[in-house]
């Protein structure tokens, strides 16, 4: 893995990106992607119980 140090500074790049860019924090980040992994899983499973597994 990346040396604690590298990880810190990734880290403090990934906040400023997110910051910039998406105007969120990095947690808010998290959780918007934590909820679409949420939703894909829950489509999927709901297409494979009708019969439409792709």
């Amino acid at each position: 893995g990346l040396s604690p140090a590298v990880q810190c500074a990734t880290n403090t790049l990934a906040q400023q990106d997110s910051k910039e860019t998406l105007n969120m924090t990095l947690k808010e980040v998290r959780e918007h992607a934590r909820e679409r992994e949420f939703f894909r899983q829950a489509m999927m499973k709901a297409t494979f119980c009708k019969g439409h597994a792709t």
